[in-house]
């Protein structure tokens, strides 16, 4: 107020005044309420109360005396910033404020198994003492031991035990004895006579053209028919091999180990691991389909001492690894192993 005396107002006063004009204003624009000023603290006189209610991202409550964070309202953005390579958590035994967790403190609340992460069947073995895979154990089951003797007859001559090299000589076709028998000198009419000599029959013979059941009968030529080779009329298969062809190109049927059939299908094996063999070039091509680099990969001999062969391991992409040797090893004289 003016002072009666003079009739001006103080300059303190009137700021004073002013001050608190500007605080009743904002508190009637927030929808608060205004009370008469207090009494001057340290700081000035007391400002007005906020009114309670939900203000956004904050609830007030308490006439004004208790401000709350809403719930789902801190994003990333609002969290104080973390230190590389942590995440938060509580690796206290009982319930704590969270903390930047490092790398070793999450692997120790984790408590991981190699079971958690799909290597159960892995073991910390030695190479020395690594076991054989189920396919190899396989194919060397099919080994002959070297004790085995080769016992000949006629027309065959020489053999022996495994133990050295063996020659196999055959006889000469006779009269008197089987053997090899003698060059045609060509044509597809000639037979061969018991004294080891080719002529043609004295007449083409009786056998006219047409199809004589499974055989058709062409101008002389003797052809099979298609689709009547049963399996009965196969010759037979050596123990646990399938019939394919594992060569880059068209060819006569094989009948293919184990080993080789998973070579030819390494794109359909399980991940965890992948076993091929290796051999013919400086540089073989793994493909193993486990979408990663993240691999590990084992190349050893195929026969005794089934070591360890020290190579250039390329990860060629998440897909292929590369093996280069700086000398060719004959075929199938290795065996890659890749886990992932």
């Amino acid at each position: 107020m003016p002072d009666i005396s003079t009739g001006y107002e103080p300059a303190a006063r009137a700021a004073e005044r002013r001050a608190l004009f500007d605080l009743r204003r904002l508190a009637l624009a927030g929808g608060g309420t205004v009370g008469p000023p207090g009494p001057a603290g340290p700081t000035g006189p007391q400002g007005p109360s906020v009114a309670d209610g939900d203000k956004g991202e904050i609830t007030v409550s308490g006439s004004g005396a208790t401000w709350t964070i809403d719930p789902a309202v801190v994003t990333n953005a609002k969290l104080a910033g973390m230190a590389g390579l942590t995440i938060k958590g509580n690796p206290s035994g009982g319930a704590s404020i969270p903390i930047d967790m490092t790398v070793t403190q999450t692997k120790t609340l984790l408590a991981l198994t190699k079971s958690d992460v799909g290597l159960g069947n892995v073991d910390n073995t030695s190479d020395v003492n690594k076991p054989v895979s189920t396919a190899q154990a396989a194919a060397n089951a099919l080994k002959v031991d070297k004790t085995t003797t080769l016992t000949t007859t006629a027309p065959l001559t020489g053999g022996g035990d495994l133990s050295a090299n063996r020659t196999l000589a055959v006889n000469t076709f006779g009269t008197a004895a089987a053997g090899v028998v003698p060059a045609s000198g060509g044509g597809t009419v000639n037979f061969l006579r018991a004294d080891g000599t080719w002529v043609a029959p004295a007449t083409p013979g009786n056998v006219t053209d047409g199809d004589k059941g499974e055989i058709t009968v062409t101008s002389g030529v003797w052809t099979i028919d298609n689709d009547v080779v049963t399996n009965p009329k196969l010759a037979n298969m050596p123990a646990l091999t399938i019939k394919g062809n594992n060569s880059a190109g068209a060819a006569d049927p094989f009948d293919l180990t184990p080993l080789q059939v998973s070579a030819m299908l390494t794109g359909y094996v399980p991940k965890i691991f992948v076993v091929t063999t290796v051999g013919g070039s400086t540089s073989y091509v793994v493909n193993h389909a486990f979408n990663t680099r993240n691999v590990l990969v084992n190349v050893y001999r195929t026969a005794a001492p089934y070591d360890t062969i020290e190579c250039d391991v390329e990860r060629t992409d998440v897909n292929n690894v590369t093996l280069r040797f700086s000398t060719a090893p004959i075929a199938n004289e290795y065996i890659c192993v890749v886990m992932g």
